[in-house]
């Protein structure tokens, strides 16, 4: 497996009170989002806005994809968990770098963490989604908008050195494709989000932030 996933996964039924508290949360943080359970990983920001897919309920989870997948925030893991009192899983396939990683929280505290790096990392991964029975766990869900970035914002500069970029230009030239996941422009110019197509029951929600 190649490609980067990423996802969250709640011990819930009711998609509504999810949806109120991701949009609550978005509020509070707006754009900062922390995308590794790595030691001394900083949060992420500078996004333009976030969408998410909710899933069907499905053996008491429901299954949260952000960006189609490609991103999962630690923080909102956290808070579902402790506002919910429930316990949410998270977890992360990040191949280009050869990472990955697991988290489950109970009622907003942290109570398992690891990482893995090297090889084996979907055999890794794959008895975490048995052990707790998660669903849709390999599955991505498309995402009709590309990640928007202000090419003047400091978080633009952060988020290319995160990755491994010495610069801005050197992201958008990057030849292994990374560029063709961003948008980098002038904030005032950037296209509005659009909400993906979703199956029955499912629920999709688009944030600006």
């Amino acid at each position: 497996m190649g490609f980067s996933v990423s996802k969250i996964f709640i011990e819930a039924t009711d998609q509504e009170k999810i949806k109120k508290e991701i949009q609550a949360h978005v509020k509070a943080v707006g754009s900062q989002t922390l995308t590794t359970n790595e030691k001394g990983a900083s949060p992420e920001k500078g996004r333009h806005y976030r969408t998410f897919v909710l899933s069907r309920v499905d053996d008491g989870k429901i299954t949260i994809w952000e960006d189609g997948g490609t991103i999962a925030d630690l923080t909102l893991a956290e808070h579902l968990s402790k506002v919910l009192a429930t316990k949410t899983y998270w977890m992360q396939l990040a191949p280009p770098v050869a990472y990955a990683g697991y988290c489950r929280y109970e009622n907003g505290e942290l109570v398992e963490s690891k990482t893995s790096e090297g090889g084996g990392l979907e055999d890794f991964l794959q008895q975490f989604a048995e052990k707790y029975k998660l669903p849709w766990f390999w599955d991505t869900y498309e995402n009709p908008n590309p990640l928007v970035f202000d090419a003047s914002d400091e978080a633009m500069q952060d988020f290319a050195k995160t990755h491994g970029f010495e610069s801005i230009e050197a992201l958008k030239n990057d030849p292994k494709g990374m560029a063709d996941f961003l948008v980098i422009q002038a904030g005032k110019d950037r296209p509005k989000p659009k909400l993906p197509e979703v199956a029955n029951s499912f629920i999709a929600i688009n944030l600006e932030v």
